[in-house]
């Protein structure tokens, strides 16, 4: 099984929900990660378009695999804080979000945790159309500490 096939097993054990939505990882590697969200009738809400807190879900679950792919998930555990999300376009249909975290980045987090035992991080995504037009965008700020 490959890091990408593990993630996938792994997200949809922990975390049934992403398995009934459909949500899959289409590219992974230590600095960004895509997810993809297929086109389906129960992603909908009331005006036809991508529910929300479905967009929410998506744009969260692939800050976390980020950060699952990059820190070992054994020693260290992520939690949201907050988001502030932005919606730019009505979400029809399959869509994809994507997430980076830099090596520069993690490092640098990765020495706020060796000398403090937990830190906060921010994390942008941008979701995207099949057409390739952001419906939306978000700032979220994790909170990662040792586990005890």
């Amino acid at each position: 099984m490959n890091p990408k096939e593990a993630f996938q097993a792994f997200l949809y054990n922990s975390i049934p929900l992403i398995k009934k939505l459909g949500i899959s990882i289409e590219t992974l590697d230590k600095e960004s990660v895509t997810t993809r969200l297929p086109a389906a009738d129960f992603n909908k809400n009331h005006v036809n378009t991508v529910y929300a807190g479905i967009q929410f879900t998506m744009m969260e679950v692939t800050g976390g695999i980020i950060f699952a792919s990059t820190f070992d998930i054994n020693k260290y555990f992520m939690v949201i804080l907050s988001m502030n999300i932005e919606y730019h376009k009505p979400a029809k249909g399959e869509l994809i979000c994507s997430c980076s975290f830099s090596e520069a980045d993690r490092v640098a987090l990765m020495a706020e945790l060796d000398e403090q035992g937990k830190a906060r991080t921010t994390l942008s995504m941008e979701l995207k159309d099949k057409a390739d037009i952001t419906v939306a965008s978000a700032q979220a700020t994790y909170y990662i500490s040792l586990r005890k």
